[in-house]
């Protein structure tokens, strides 16, 4: 169910994004803050995450100031499928130089694996 947007503030705003073990993010750094490896993914763009219930969530955000709870990069049953969604600015860094944007180029290639079904569950 989808209850609406907010925007993530800036750190010293207190906004800040985590994520946890998933095969979305295989060979990422996991149960963590999205720091500094993450930062061309969570800099760029308006920095927004979704008011969502019943999704499976990967990385979530919150805002301390209005206190929001949200999900940046999720999974959503639909029919006998799954849909990835993600609010991570993951397409403009793609023809990045290296460095910046690996990171936007291995969670795309970790999203397709895991949508042709060869990504394993990580524990």
């Amino acid at each position: 169910e989808y209850k609406g947007a907010f925007q993530v503030g800036r750190n010293w705003v207190g906004g800040q994004y985590f994520v946890r073990a998933h095969p979305l993010f295989k060979d990422l750094p996991v149960n963590q803050g999205l720091n500094w490896p993450y930062q061309s993914v969570v800099q760029a763009g308006s920095r927004n995450a979704l008011r969502l219930e019943g999704e499976e969530l990967v990385a979530g955000a919150y805002n301390s100031p209005a206190c929001d709870l949200g999900t940046a990069v999720g999974i959503v049953s639909c029919g006998k499928g799954k849909i990835i969604f993600s609010t991570l600015e993951i397409l403009a860094d793609l023809n990045g130089r290296p460095g910046p944007a690996d990171v936007a180029r291995k969670l795309l290639c970790n999203y397709i694996e895991f949508a042709a079904g060869g990504a394993k569950k990580i524990e």
